[in-house]
């Protein structure tokens, strides 16, 4: 979806407008490869401590960053693709003779 949506951004104001939200999609990126590094950590705190019976601090403390990871990313992934889909670039608008 996201795809489609900066391809549609690209069609409607060129690639100049693509280009500017590459910051946004590189926030996005990072943000998912984070939130997805901690989501597998707490996948194996979870399964070792089913197999293996611990419930040790150790463990819990993965799956509990895993949450506390997932209430940050969330919003900055939010945040990110919001300001791609409102097109939100205003910098777009400078012109080079305002900056002397």
């Amino acid at each position: 979806r996201d795809d489609a949506e900066l391809a549609a951004v690209r069609q409607a104001d060129g690639a100049s407008a693509q280009l500017a939200y590459a910051a946004d999609v590189m926030e996005i990126a990072g943000c998912l490869a984070m939130a997805w590094m901690w989501g597998e950590m707490a996948v194996a705190a979870n399964r070792l401590a089913r197999q293996s019976g611990a419930d040790t601090d150790f463990l819990k403390g993965k799956i509990f960053a895993a949450n506390a990871a997932a209430a940050i990313y969330r919003p900055r992934i939010d945040a990110a693709a919001g300001r791609i889909r409102a097109r939100a670039a205003p910098h777009l608008d400078i012109q080079d003779s305002m900056l002397g």
